[in-house]
């Protein structure tokens, strides 16, 4: 009896550490290349975009990520600073983003940027959409 309840609370142990390692892993922070290349490849599916968007949509969304990575590592813990900087960010990668698309695309990026839930780069309660 004491060799199976011993055995019984170490697969509980295990389960539950296995676990807690699993959801620390998924909680890791990306790299501004990955997120970049995440996004990327989020509208190349919805936009259909062609090789040569698609180039020039990853350098935009390479260019931002990392500026946005600059802004978090720079803020020294001003949140409104660092809020507004990645708004302003946000708007401006929008803009850049909409220039290399067809009218029919960008109809569609900005539905798709709508039906995006809220998103949080970073900041508590997300960056606003700057639409």
């Amino acid at each position: 009896m004491k060799t199976t309840f011993k055995k019984l609370i170490f697969i509980i142990l295990f389960a539950v550490l296995g676990t807690a390692a699993m959801y620390a892993q998924q909680g890791q922070r990306t790299t501004p290349e990955e997120r970049a290349k995440t996004q990327t490849e989020a509208l190349v599916k919805e936009l259909s975009l062609t090789k040569e968007q698609t180039v020039k949509v990853d350098s935009i969304n390479l260019r931002y990520a990392r500026l946005s990575q600059e802004v978090i590592s720079n803020a020294g813990g001003d949140r409104e600073a660092m809020q507004r900087a990645m708004t302003e960010n946000y708007g401006k990668q929008t803009a850049a983003t909409k220039a290399v698309l067809t009218a029919e695309q960008v109809t569609k990026y900005e539905k798709w940027l709508a039906d995006q839930p809220e998103r949080v780069v970073g900041v508590v309660g997300g960056v606003p959409r700057g639409r």
